[in-house]
């Protein structure tokens, strides 16, 4: 693209539903061209022109055949703007998204889109193509048809050629698109089943942890010290013992059966003496029945 804004060799207004298009021929390299300043149309289309400019110069199309022109738009005088050849508006104009612009103005889009290259190219023919040819003084009618329906078609095909571009690059975006949310499906539900194959783990776990616990507290309730059941029958035991020993030489005293009880198992009272030894306990007070009476101790009542 020149840095230096071109001069016009004329300029052209054309009424178009109302708008007031403008149009120059440039003149490069010994060869005219007609240009069409880009701003008013967006303008007219209710779009934004940052967001325009950047497409346009981001096209490997379009970009290369922007010019810098002085034109007179307003009734303040020439200013510079950016221009694209008449033959590629059409193709400028199918790149904007009709969807993103608001909806009183999609009919507009789609108007400029089919009729307005046709409308500014029949005023071209008649007012300024003289100036397109002034080598030729006297043009064949005939050679200025053809040369306007060769033109016409080299547009159409530059149309057609950007439009096909545009349809195959949607298209392997929107291929590339669905391979990524496949992809992004798939390790979805990989995760949502390995989420629910932990979850099921803890759940197991929990259940297993919990069962742990209530076996350890029953286990420590056993070991830790007699039960209150076990309690009681020790207690029935040395009252059974000391009653039957009562009426003996020497009987046997609570203090005696208690405090041996204590010595032996190393507590400080029989009820701390750990669960699992309630059978070595009532085999000692037989054993101190027996050695006193030399009998048989008196027999436990079943606990349960």
């Amino acid at each position: 693209m020149s840095e230096q804004a071109l001069v016009p060799v004329d300029q052209r207004r054309v009424s178009f539903y109302g708008d007031d298009l403008v149009a120059v021929i440039i003149e490069e390299h010994g060869r005219r061209r007609v240009y069409v300043p880009l701003r008013p149309i967006c303008d007219y289309l209710g779009l934004t022109w940052p967001g325009q400019w950047e497409r346009t110069r981001g096209d490997e199309v379009l970009a290369p055949e922007v010019r810098s022109v002085r034109v007179t738009l307003t009734e303040r005088g020439a200013r510079t703007v950016q221009c694209l050849p008449l033959d590629l508006l059409s193709g400028w104009l199918f790149g904007v998204q009709a969807r993103r612009v608001k909806p009183e103005l999609k009919e507009k889009i789609i108007r400029y889109r089919r009729e307005c290259f046709h409308v500014l190219w029949e005023a071209f023919q008649t007012d300024m193509l003289p100036l397109l040819n002034p080598t030729s003084p006297d043009p064949d009618p005939r050679v200025t048809a053809l040369a306007g329906q060769i033109d016409l078609v080299r547009a159409e095909l530059t149309f057609l050629r950007e439009h096909l571009s545009a349809i195959l690059l949607a298209e392997d975006r929107i291929e590339d698109v669905a391979g990524r949310l496949e992809q992004a499906t798939t390790l979805l539900e990989h995760l949502v089943g390995r989420q629910t194959q932990q979850a099921t783990q803890l759940a197991d776990t929990a259940d297993l942890a919990a069962g742990l616990a209530v076996a350890v507290a029953r286990i420590d309730e056993r070991t830790a010290r007699l039960t209150p059941a076990h309690c009681r029958a020790v207690q029935d035991q040395v009252t059974s013992i000391v009653e039957e020993t009562a009426r003996q030489r020497k009987p046997i005293s609570y203090s005696r059966l208690y405090g041996g009880l204590k010595h032996r198992f190393g507590v400080g009272s029989y009820s701390e003496i750990a669960d699992d030894q309630f059978d070595r306990v009532l085999a000692y007070l037989r054993a101190e029945f027996q050695r006193v009476t030399d009998g048989t101790a008196p027999q436990q009542d079943p606990l349960f």
